[in-house]
């Protein structure tokens, strides 16, 4: 990350995790992205992750201009091209107090010789005269002996109710205050999550003899159903400390959507991949971009058409750069593509060339078709992705849809085979795994038969059903 102009950015909380992210397919300058982002962030070196690594940026405060840099490791599905996109974070307050009033709110006080005292600008605690952003009548005193009377050290607390953060990320503490310290007192900012035991996040062992703004990332809390946030206050005689205003954010959806914001700037293909964007401002999360990047042929046309039970793959070339061969790739989730076949390639040609392939497999619903080229030298690239409905199931299919869709313990279809036919399903869930596998021999010509689901987790699956060299691909969801 380089902040390249206007910085007034003190730090910065960041984190990495792996997501399920996808986004709309779109077009930067000459390169086509596919709508998906680079599955990287294994747990070492050699092991990879399915999901989509996903940087969270966010500064204490202030704005800047950056150039950002991104590094993915152990992916497996990267283009010929990367790139980097951002999306923002709503943020939502969850706690807020203002003591005014004279109470202390939802806040509560402890401590060997504690006191909580409600000012109202005059000389408590031997205070300055303080000034409330929000109302002029409204500071928490936080003092070990207020009165000065006792030259013992003592330990006086403020501690905040429970706060429910689950469904939130990157917890902010801002609060104002005015903390009175001559070397003899230390505050300190403390968390206690989930029952964990109180955590210093922060200490104050400096002068700041004006009321000011401060904010604090809230380490581990995000996500926490039982959060509490506590003022620790260290000192002796009139020492004290002032506060105001607290307010906890955290952010949560709704996030805006993936973008490619600036300018695009350098990347790579080969391991460990890099994606850079220069001219951003603004933070929060970032991901690589899966970019298919410019074909070393000319592609006038690329069609998928139903013919019968098959889908028919055509495209048309009017140039080739040692072109060795074409490969049919499908997907029916955008993301896990599967071989379909291969077509030679002529090579180098500024002729017209016609190019066809038939899937004799095709999957029932919706698929998508990219055309992958390759050099002789081993070097490929990607089309762009087109999409055709197939409607695969009919009165002479090899079974009817599954009912009931989604199901509830149970789904049932029928096989339309003849007497003594074998019919083998498969059920696979969407990493791969084969879940269910069964063998049905039919009696007569509509046979019924049932898959339990009562086992399954609750998801998306893919049911396959073959007998012989037909095969019928259904989905089915499970909602046990």
């Amino acid at each position: 990350l380089d902040l390249i102009s206007g910085s007034t950015v003190t730090y910065f909380d960041s984190r990495f995790e792996n997501l399920s992210v996808t986004y709309t397919t779109f077009v930067d300058g000459s390169t086509d992205y596919t709508g998906v982002s680079l599955n990287n962030g294994g747990i070492d070196a050699n092991t990879g992750n399915v999901n989509t690594g996903v940087w969270t940026l966010d500064p204490d405060a202030g704005t800047a201009v950056y150039d950002i840099t991104l590094y993915g490791r152990n992916q497996d599905n990267g283009g010929a091209i990367n790139t980097v996109i951002k999306r923002s974070l709503a943020s939502t307050v969850i706690h807020t107090e203002d003591f005014s009033g004279g109470n202390t709110g939802s806040w509560s006080t402890s401590g060997s010789t504690a006191s909580f005292i409600f000012t109202d600008e005059s000389a408590d605690c031997n205070a300055y005269t303080l000034n409330s952003t929000t109302t002029a009548d409204g500071w928490a005193i936080v003092s070990s002996d207020c009165d000065g009377a006792n030259s013992t050290y003592r330990t006086a607390y403020m501690t905040s109710p429970v706060l429910n953060c689950t469904g939130y990320s990157n917890i902010m503490w801002t609060f104002e205050h005015h903390y009175d310290d001559d070397t003899k007192s230390i505050a300190y900012l403390e968390t206690n999550i989930d029952g964990g035991g109180w955590t210093t996040i922060a200490t104050l062992n400096a002068d700041n003899t004006n009321a000011t703004t401060a904010t604090y990332p809230v380490s581990g809390a995000a996500g926490s159903a039982n959060v509490q946030l506590r003022y620790r206050y260290y000192a002796k005689k009139n020492y004290y400390w002032a506060i105001d205003d607290i307010q906890v954010t955290g952010q949560a959806a709704p996030y805006s959507a993936w973008a490619s914001n600036g300018a695009t700037g350098t990347s790579t293909s080969t391991a460990p991949i890099t994606a850079g964007r220069t001219g951003l401002s603004g933070f929060s999360q970032f991901a690589i971009a899966v970019g298919i990047g410019v074909l070393p042929i000319e592609l006038i046309e690329f069609n998928a058409t139903v013919v019968g039970d098959n889908v028919e793959l055509n495209w048309v070339t009017v140039s080739e750069l040692n072109n060795d061969f074409f490969t049919i790739e499908k997907t029916i989730n955008g993301i896990d593509f599967e071989y379909v076949g291969t077509v030679k390639g002529v090579g180098t040609s500024d002729a017209t060339n016609y190019y066809d392939l038939l899937d004799l497999r095709p999957h029932s619903g919706v698929s998508y078709y990219r055309l992958k080229q390759t050099d002789f030298n081993g070097a490929y690239k990607y089309s762009e992705v087109i999409a055709v409905n197939f409607e695969q199931v009919s009165e002479t299919s090899l079974v009817t849809e599954l009912f009931p869709n989604p199901s509830y313990g149970f789904a049932t279809f029928t096989f339309n085979g003849e007497s003594n036919q074998s019919l083998n399903v498969s059920v696979i869930n969407q990493l791969g795994a084969v879940v269910i596998k069964q063998n049905h021999t039919s009696t007569d010509a509509d046979w019924p038969c049932t898959i339990s689901t009562k086992t399954l987790a609750n998801g998306m699956y893919q049911v396959i059903f073959t007998r012989g060299d037909e095969m019928v691909t259904q989905k089915l969801t499970v909602r046990n």
